[in-house]
C-alpha cells in the first residue's frame, strides 16, 4: 500500500469551514464540516453519548405523562404497577416488571374461591409495555442514526486549492507540452482500464451497448449503438450534483470507403469524395504487432465537426495479416484465412508461420456520437453552451479550461489514442515473443464495447484528476498551471469538487447543531418540570398538573419510605420536604456520652418465617395475608394434592414440595440480624436460613 497515491494533501479538513456536499443516494445538497477518520469515531461516539441522554429526558417526560393519564380507579394492582414503572430505573426494567405484573393480573387473581382475571391491569400494562418498547426501540434506532447515516454523510472532502493542477499545453516555447503531458494522461487511460477490468459487472450497468451483426455481399457487417450518463455528483462536483452528461452514438461498417488495389497497404476513402479525409493500414509490415485502431474526426478545423448535434468519425482497423494458429470466420476485423506462407512443402515456413491469418480489407466504421447537458430540465448540445444552463453552479475554469478541452471531442476518441496498442481487448491475445495472437478469441463488438466502457470511466475521473494526477507535473517548471489565478495562486472557487476517501469524513453540519440543542431543551423542561410545576402543586388540589405533581411525588419510593416509617413510629413528624420529590431528616439525632441513639429506629426489612411466632416488638407494620400461611405440621398431608386442569397449563410454576417452609420479607422497626441468635434464628432469619430449608 506504500506505492498508492497520498493524497492528505489533496483535500481540506477544517471543522470551521463548512461547504456543501451531495447526500447519496439522493443528491441533495448538505452542509458538512470534514474531519479525520480517526476523529469522526470520537465524535460518533460523544454524539451516541448525547442521544442516550436525550432519550433519558424522553423517558422522564413520557413517565410524567402516564402519571397524569394512568388510570388507577380502585384497583390495587394497578397502583402497584404505576409505582413500578415509575421507580424503574430504565424501560428495559419497566417493561420485565410490567411484564410481571399482567401474567400475575391474568393467572394470578381471583375473585371470592374462582379464578378470575384483572382486565383493567391487563389493558393498562399491556400500554406501558409497549410505551416502554417503543422507548427502547427509538433509542436504539437514534444511536445507529446519528453515530451513522445521519453523522456521516460521506467518506469525502473538498479538494484543496493548492493541490489543483491542469498543464497548459500552449505554454512552452518548445511547442512538446502536449508530448510531455501525454505520459500523464495515457496513465489516466490505463487507470480506466484496470477499473473496467476489476469492475466489469457493476460498469456494465450503468454502459449500455447492442450489436447486430449481418452478412452482405462486401462480408460481414455490424451496427454498434452505445449510451450511458454521468452526473455531476459521478464527476465529484460539489456544487452541481444534478448536472448529467449524457452520451449516445453508434458505428457501422462502411466497406464503400475501403480501397484494396494497393499491393502493400489498404486504403480508406473516409468520408468520401472528401480527399483529405484518407487513411491507410499495412498489410504486411505489422503483421507481428497487435491490433490497433486509428480514430480520424471529420473535418479540417481543430476541434471535433457537429453534426447533427453531435460528432462524426470515422474508426481504421489495423489487423491485417496478423498472424494465428487458429480460426476466426466471420468477424469484421478479425476473419482469417489460409496462410499462404504455410505448407507441407516448407518446412521451415512451417516453422516459423502459422496456418492462418487475419484477411486484408478489413472495413472502417463510420461512427456519430450525440453529446447532451442537462439539468433541471433544461439541455444544451455541445460543451460550449454549459454557461446557458441557468442556476448552474461550476467554476469558470472547470466549465472553460477543462470541460473544454476534454469534451470538445468524443472521449473514446482520446482514450484509443492514449492506449494504443492496448486499447483493443483483441489485442490482450497477443502472445509477443511468439509473434502471433489468437483469432478465435478476438472480436470487434467486445473491442468496442470495452472502448466504451473505458471512456465513461474517463469520463467521471476528469476533474478528480487536478489533483490526483496531473499534480505530478507540478514539479516541472516547462509546463505551468492553468488553474492559477494571476497572483500566481489557485483561486478558492476553482476547488468546487470533492475528492472520496477512507481518511476523511464529511459529517452534517445540522445534525452536529440539532443533537446538542434538542438534548438542552429536553433536559431544561425536565429540570423546569421539578422546579415549577411542583410548586403549582400546592396552591390547587385538581387538575391535570396537580395530579401529575402528586403522583409524582407521592409515589416516589423515597416518599413511600416516609409514609412506612412514619406509620411505624405513630406519625412522630421528623420528617420535612413532605410535598418534594426528597424527603429528608432535618433534625439529626442527639447522641449522649453513652453513644445510644436519642431517637427511635427507623423502619428496616427483615426476612421472617411465616410459621413461627413473631415478638410484639418486631410485628410487621402490614399483617401477612392468612392464606400465605403454612398450616402446622400435624395438618401437612403426607401426599401432595392432585394437580388440577388450570395447574398443569401454568407450567411455569414450580409444585409445591410437602414441608416446605415459607417466608415473607416484612417492614419492623428495628432489625439488627446479629441479635436473638441464640433463639435458633427463629426471630431474625437470613437468607442462609432459607436456602439451608430449600429442598434438592
Amino acid at each position: 500500500m506504500e506505492y498508492y497515491n497520498d493524497i492528505t494533501k489533496g483535500f481540506i479538513v477544517s471543522r470551521t469551514q463548512w461547504f456543501d456536499i451531495a447526500r447519496q443516494p439522493d443528491g441533495r445538497l448538505t452542509k458538512v464540516i470534514t474531519v479525520t477518520s480517526e476523529e469522526s469515531g470520537y465524535w460518533i461516539i460523544a454524539y451516541a453519548i448525547l442521544v442516550s441522554m436525550i432519550f433519558v429526558a424522553i423517558t422522564k417526560l413520557v413517565t410524567s405523562l402516564v402519571l397524569t393519564t394512568f388510570p388507577l380507579e380502585s384497583r390495587g394492582n394497578q397502583y402497584a404497577m404505576l409505582v413500578s414503572f415509575y421507580n424503574a430505573n430504565s424501560p428495559t426494567t419497566a417493561v420485565s416488571q410490567t411484564a410481571s405484573y399482567i401474567r400475575h393480573a391474568l393467572f394470578n387473581c381471583r375473585r371470592g374461591p374462582r379464578w378470575a382475571v384483572d382486565w383493567p391491569t391487563v389493558r393498562s400494562g399491556l400500554c406501558l409495555a409497549l410505551l416502554s418498547l417503543l422507548m427502547i426501540g427509538g433509542s436504539a434506532a437514534a444511536k445507529f442514526l446519528v453515530s451513522g447515516k445521519q453523522l456521516i454523510v460521506r467518506r469525502a472532502a473538498r479538494a484543496n486549492p493548492g493541490a489543483i493542477f491542469y498543464p497548459n499545453l500552449q505554454s512552452s516555447t518548445s511547442n512538446n507540452n502536449y508530448i510531455l503531458v501525454q505520459p500523464v494522461r495515457a496513465a489516466a487511460a490505463y487507470q480506466a482500464l484496470g477499473r473496467v477490468s476489476a469492475a466489469k459487472a457493476k460498469i456494465e450497468q450503468s454502459v449500455h451497448v447492442s450489436s447486430e451483426a449481418t452478412n452482405t455481399t462486401d462480408g460481414p457487417s455490424l451496427l454498434f449503438r452505445w449510451d450511458y450518463s454521468v452526473t455531476g455528483e459521478d464527476m465529484g462536483l460539489q456544487r452541481a450534483p444534478h448536472l448529467t452528461y449524457s452520451v449516445s452514438g453508434q458505428c457501422q461498417t462502411r466497406y464503400d470507403w475501403l480501397n484494396t488495389t494497393l499491393p502493400n497497404v489498404d486504403w480508406y476513402e473516409n468520408f468520401a469524395p472528401d480527399p483529405t479525409m484518407f487513411d491507410t493500414a499495412s498489410v504486411d509490415d505489422e503483421r507481428e504487432l497487435p491490433g490497433w485502431i486509428s480514430i480520424l474526426p471529420k473535418g479540417n478545423e481543430a476541434n471535433m465537426s457537429k453534426i447533427n448535434r453531435g460528432f462524426e468519425f470515422a474508426m481504421v482497423p489495423n489487423t491485417s495479416h496478423r498472424k494465428s494458429n487458429f480460426s476466426n470466420p466471420d468477424d469484421i476485423w478479425y476473419m482469417t484465412e489460409e496462410n499462404p506462407k504455410f505448407g507441407p512443402s516448407n518446412a521451415t515456413a512451417k516453422i516459423k508461420e502459422t496456418q492462418y491469418q487475419v484477411r486484408r480489407g478489413r472495413p472502417p466504421l463510420h461512427c456519430w456520437q450525440n453529446d447532451t447537458w442537462s439539468m433541471n430540465g433544461y439541455t444544451v448540445y455541445h460543451v460550449d453552451r454549459l454557461a446557458d444552463i441557468p442556476g448552474l453552479q461550476l467554476s469558470t475554469f472547470i466549465q472553460v479550461r477543462v470541460f473544454r478541452r476534454e469534451f470538445s471531442s468524443p472521449i473514446i476518441m482520446q482514450v484509443a489514442n492514449l492506449l494504443g496498442y492496448s486499447a483493443l481487448e483483441s489485442s490482450l491475445y497477443s502472445v509477443a515473443n511468439a509473434r502471433m495472437f489468437s483469432a478465435q478469441y478476438a472480436n470487434a463488438t467486445r473491442d468496442l464495447e470495452r472502448l466504451i466502457q473505458i471512456g465513461y470511466v474517463s469520463t467521471r475521473e476528469v476533474v478528480r484528476n487536478l489533483v490526483l494526477l496531473y499534480g505530478s507535473l507540478a514539479d516541472r517548471a516547462d509546463v505551468s498551471n492553468l488553474a492559477k489565478g494571476p497572483d500566481g495562486k489557485v483561486p478558492s472557487d476553482t476547488a468546487d469538487f470533492i475528492l472520496e476517501s477512507q481518511n476523511v469524513a464529511a459529517m452534517s453540519v445540522l445534525t452536529l447543531i440539532i443533537t446538542p440543542s434538542v438534548c438542552v431543551l429536553l433536559w431544561i423542561i425536565v429540570l423546569f418540570r421539578g422546579v415549577t410545576a411542583h410548586g403549582r402543586a400546592k396552591a390547587t388540589n385538581d387538575g391535570k398538573v396537580s395530579q401529575h405533581n402528586f403522583r409524582a411525588i407521592a409515589l416516589q419510593a423515597s416518599q413511600l419510605y416516609r409514609y412506612l416509617d412514619e406509620l411505624a413510629n405513630n406519625g412522630r413528624p421528623r420528617w420535612s420536604g413532605r410535598t418534594s420529590m426528597t424527603p429528608f431528616i432535618r433534625d439529626l439525632p442527639v447522641r449522649e456520652k453513652t453513644g445510644e441513639d436519642g431517637e427511635s429506629p427507623f423502619v428496616q426489612p427483615k426476612l421472617v418465617r411465616l410459621d413461627d411466632p413473631v415478638e410484639n416488638d418486631n410485628a410487621p407494620l402490614l399483617p401477612t395475608a392468612a392464606d400465605e400461611k403454612t398450616p402446622s405440621a400435624a395438618s401437612i398431608p403426607t401426599q401432595p394434592a392432585s394437580p388440577t386442569i388450570w395447574s398443569k397449563l401454568m407450567f411455569w410454576r414450580k409444585p409445591e414440595t410437602p414441608n416446605a417452609r415459607r417466608y415473607e420479607i416484612v417492614m419492623t422497626r428495628r432489625w439488627n440480624p446479629t441479635e436473638g441468635r441464640e433463639d435458633g434464628g427463629k426471630n431474625h432469619l437470613t437468607f442462609e436460613d432459607v436456602l439451608k430449608d430449600l429442598p434438592l
